[in-house]
């Protein structure tokens, strides 16, 4: 068998919008969901109780809760692309999912 040699891989987190439109304040996630991609109640359960499956397999905790908000993440995505510039993007982004999705912080 012939050896590999090392892999080095970079990651560049990309920002995107999913509502621009979405106050600092929030939004209830239900109700955006609804709005935005005409979920049912149901099917967004059924939706966060798949990803809280696949993120315990990868070890990450979703924390989904009925009055969990939704947020403008403009200024986060601004903050992101700043600390890609030097070199720890990756870092930054993994605190603001687990500040988001584990402990329902505000990340605006």
């Amino acid at each position: 068998m012939q050896q590999q040699p090392d892999l080095w891989v970079e990651v560049t987190w990309l920002p995107f919008e999913l509502e621009r439109n979405l106050s600092q304040q929030g939004k209830n996630l239900e109700e955006f969901l609804a709005a935005q991609y005409g979920s049912s109640p149901q099917g967004g359960e059924s939706t966060r109780k798949q990803l809280t499956d696949i993120g315990s397999e990868l070890v990450f905790d979703f924390n989904f809760s009925a009055n969990m908000l939704r947020y403008n993440t403009f200024k986060a995505h601004q903050l992101l692309t700043w600390t890609g510039e030097r070199g720890d993007q990756t870092r930054l982004k993994l605190a603001l999912f687990n500040a988001y999705f584990t402990d329902h912080r505000n990340i605006t």
